[in-house]
């Protein structure tokens, strides 16, 4: 074997699963030419939900939703509140949202045109702290009042990819 591909192309699988948000499809090759890739209906709608220890389902929290990576739910210290992107296939973009664990009801956060989709409470759950993706490799973390009282906050811009992970019960610090 040279290494090479040689050949006509034709079709090994006509349901590969497609992640548009990224407009990829899951799939791998080995040194030795061994392909594995997924098979199935892309899924861009999931489901929130409460579930117990033993992963069984005890309710499910609002309607189907686009959310970004299938859902990466970040809940505020209460339980109450859960903070989570959500993709828009229109503009190809995502956006932080809060959801009300008992209601389900959805509030966007991120109110311009860029793309957000790693987040954090801020201190005392009166703000979120959220990326914005700038395009070529930019990136900030942005602060927004969960009532709006105040204007969005630059706190951090860089010239590659930033994600907000935690913050301090003082919200003196933010961990990227």
């Amino acid at each position: 074997a040279s290494g090479r591909l040689g050949g006509p192309a034709r079709p090994i699988s006509s349901r590969i699963t497609m992640d548009e948000r990224f407009s990829r499809a899951p799939f791998a090759v080995s040194r030795n030419g061994i392909l594995a890739y997924m098979t199935g209906e892309a899924q861009l709608l999931t489901q929130l939900a409460w579930k117990d220890r033993t992963g069984a389902r005890l309710r499910a929290v609002g309607g189907p939703g686009a959310y970004t990576f299938g859902g990466l739910v970040k809940l505020e210290p209460s339980g109450r509140r859960a903070a989570i992107a959500m993709f828009s296939p229109e503009r190809g973009l995502s956006d932080v949202w809060t959801v009300d664990t008992e209601t389900g009801n959805r509030q966007r956060l991120s109110v311009d045109n860029e793309d957000h989709y790693a987040y954090a409470w801020g201190p005392g759950v009166r703000s979120v702290f959220m990326n914005t993706l700038l395009g070529g490799g930019k990136s900030k973390v942005i602060e927004r009042a969960l009532d709006g009282s105040a204007a969005v906050r630059t706190l951090l811009e860089s010239n590659g990819y930033i994600y907000p992970g935690s913050v301090s019960p003082d919200g003196r610090w933010l961990t990227l």
